[in-house]
């Protein structure tokens, strides 16, 4: 992993846990703390945890797994998805 990856993958983790330290900014309950600690490391390991789960993945399979077969976007994955989609 290098400085441009992990750039470009933390938005996530800080908006979520941006998100979730306004959310509960106001309240008091017994663990507050421990929870802005906990969501305070997630955003800054979250680029980290995201590029481990990529190369353990791409240990065990090839990089074109991930562009055919079930995960390739054909017409006939699309509308299901729109059915499931309008049923859910």
């Amino acid at each position: 992993m290098n400085r441009k990856y992990y750039f470009n993958n933390m938005w996530w983790g800080w908006v979520t846990g941006g998100y979730m330290l306004y959310m509960s900014w106001d309240y008091d309950f017994k663990y507050r703390l421990l929870f802005w600690c906990i969501s305070l490391c997630g955003m800054v390991l979250y680029p980290v945890a995201k590029w481990y789960i990529e190369d353990t993945a791409l240990k065990f399979t090839r990089p074109d797994f991930w562009n055919s077969g079930f995960f390739a976007d054909t017409p006939g994955k699309m509308g299901l998805l729109a059915v499931y989609t309008g049923t859910v």
